[in-house]
């Protein structure tokens, strides 16, 4: 079966005026699967990924973070 995937975005007011924008995207297997030589569970997480971007009230980015907690495999 094919990965599910959520995404997810979320928007902020800032008590200083700027705004956070904050997106995460998760993508899951209801079955188990091999990731990297390594036998995941399923629902556990294939990519984990979150970015956040803080804007002003003219919408220019004055700041940006982004992470990833699960990358699936890293040698393809």
């Amino acid at each position: 079966p094919l990965p599910r995937r959520t995404i997810e975005i979320v928007g902020y007011r800032r008590d200083d005026g700027l705004y956070d924008i904050e997106g995460r995207l998760l993508d899951r297997k209801d079955v188990d699967f091999t990731v990297g030589g390594r036998v995941k569970p399923p629902g556990e997480a294939i990519h984990e990924m979150w970015l956040r971007i803080t804007v002003d009230r003219e919408l220019r980015i004055v700041d940006a973070a982004a992470s990833a907690r699960s990358m699936g495999a890293r040698n393809r």
